[in-house]
């Protein structure tokens, strides 16, 4: 024990010779409308660059020895671990803060149990909404046609919009909520409260008035600029205005935001987009921002090119702030590797992807299930090129990397041989392609949140059935399909009418 010890204080005198400080911080929980944070003991924290670990007392606090640092340097946290918490910023590990001995850090984490119950809270009002909304511009379709007003190529031009925006809602939904069941109110004023109070209860209306009690968005965001020029031309005004513009370039971004989200719930994609991107000019270096925009561009307003420019930009800030080999910046190359896809380049899509796949290899390890996720990127490349033997082998390294990270009837491990389905599907081969769809439906009957994966499953199942010959259970698979959607997404949903219509199509024929 004594050598132990020795060998400790002679680590900490030879730091001394060197630079050093010590910053301080506390953890604590994430404060929400229904709690206020509390401080959390037993985290283990630990540093980029720095063996060592340190663990959250009774308190809150912990200490980190910072050698060879000075005030302003980056700080980077590799991990921060308490049974049944996670950070609450997302992309809190591996961000760069600066270290200071004089300003004490903040570690918010999040109860993983309670977020996951806040999120199917908000979107169960959002969803609400929405089924209101989709009802009401229905109606008005059906009045306009019974009118005479609109004419029947237009009407079903309009309504075939309508359903399409209604379909594409749903990862747009979830990305909404868990961004606001991660939110710690405690940084926001009792207004900013009020608003995100609306928008999780599902009152989008009075968000929206609230947000216009602040005053017109342009003028705001015209006394942002103002006050930037005035940084420029004044250093002496510098330390005292940025803190002040940096706080209303955040308030303004959550409205941007929240402007947003409030247009997805009525399924206005234009505004929608155009939110987003006046959040991401503001403040071209946050690569959340970023990859925001750009990600939505793509997939829900149909400008590549745009969207390429936005992720881009968020490609490059990410490997300024998080280094070349980070998690964010494999995030990113992954996005834009996306976009390549889309636009048909697929060779350089390929070699981003397979930059990602190397980044993630070599900072989680060839066996992570952040690897398993590139392969999977990469086989649907891949695949769209018709090369399904060389897809296959990626999703079944991917099984493999799951089936040793999760359980065997995990979400994942059930996703990843749905997609080896879908391969032997898409090569004729229905009978090995069996057994993968079938274990993938017992799985996910076995996961109390995965209807909506049930029922896809259960559809894939039923198309192989189809192609086997066996109408019969074909037709029990579209059934059961028809049922999960409807229950969980409603009779209107495309997906549920898709099912309905390979439900008929099997008793017509």
């Amino acid at each position: 024990m004594r050598r132990q010890i020795s060998i400790a204080l002679f680590s900490f005198i030879l730091s001394l010779s060197v630079n050093a400080i010590t910053q301080q911080g506390v953890v604590r929980s994430i404060s929400r409308p229904e709690r206020s944070g509390e401080t959390l003991s037993g985290a283990i924290i630990r540093v980029r660059g720095s063996h060592n670990a340190v663990e959250s007392q009774a308190n809150g606090s912990f200490s980190l020895l910072l050698q060879n640092r000075q005030n302003g340097d980056a700080l980077v946290f590799s991990s921060v671990l308490l049974s049944g918490y996670e950070p609450a910023e997302k992309e809190f590990i591996g961000r760069q803060f600066a270290c200071s001995d004089k300003v004490p850090m903040e570690i918010i984490l999040v109860n993983t149990a309670q977020l996951q119950r806040e999120k199917e809270a908000i979107e169960a009002k959002a969803r609400e909404n929405i089924e209101i909304y989709y009802e009401q511009r229905l109606a008005e379709l059906d009045q306009a046609l019974a009118r005479g007003v609109m004419k029947n190529e237009e009407y079903q031009k309009q309504l075939d919009a309508l359903e399409q925006k209604y379909e594409r809602f749903e990862p747009l939904l979830q990305a909404m909520s868990d961004q606001y069941a991660r939110t710690d109110i405690s940084r926001l004023d009792s207004l900013g409260q009020a608003i995100n109070a609306a928008i999780e209860s599902g009152n989008p209306d009075e968000a929206e008035r609230l947000i216009k009690q602040k005053g017109d968005l342009d003028e705001r965001e015209r006394m942002i600029r103002e006050e930037e020029e005035q940084l420029h031309q004044a250093q002496a005004l510098l330390d005292k205005a940025a803190a002040n513009t940096n706080a209303r370039r955040q308030e303004l971004g959550d409205d941007f935001y929240r402007l947003y989200s409030i247009s997805i719930t009525r399924l206005d994609f234009d505004s929608a987009a155009y939110y987003l991107c006046r959040r991401a000019d503001l403040d071209t270096t946050n690569v959340d921002w970023q990859l925001q925009a750009g990600k939505f561009l793509r997939d829900m307003a149909n400008s590549r090119q745009k969207a390429a420019g936005y992720l881009t930009r968020g490609m490059r800030q990410a490997e300024v702030q998080y280094t070349h080999l980070s998690g964010q910046t494999a995030t990113a190359y992954n996005e834009v590797g996306v976009v390549w896809r889309l636009q048909g380049d697929f060779q350089k899509a390929k070699e981003i992807y397979e930059e990602s796949l190397r980044i993630r290899e070599k900072i989680k390890g060839k066996d992570s299930p952040e690897v398993a996720q590139s392969l999977n990127n990469l086989a649907e490349l891949i695949r769209a090129d018709k090369d399904y033997a060389g897809a296959l082998k990626l999703h079944q390294r991917a099984l493999k990397i799951r089936t040793t990270a999760f359980t065997e009837n995990s979400k994942e491990v059930a996703e990843s041989k749905n997609n080896i389905g879908g391969i032997y599907y898409s090569q004729g081969k229905y009978k090995q392609a069996l057994p993968y769809f079938e274990q993938a439906v017992t799985t996910f009957e076995q996961l109390n949140t995965a209807t909506r994966q049930l029922a896809t499953a259960v559809n894939n199942l039923g198309g192989t059935y189809f192609q086997l010959g066996d109408k019969q259970k074909a037709a029990e698979c579209f059934d059961k399909a028809y049922n999960l959607y409807k229950n969980a997404l409603g009779e209107n949903h495309p997906l549920t009418r898709n099912a309905l219509a390979n439900k008929n199509y099997i008793i017509n024929k």
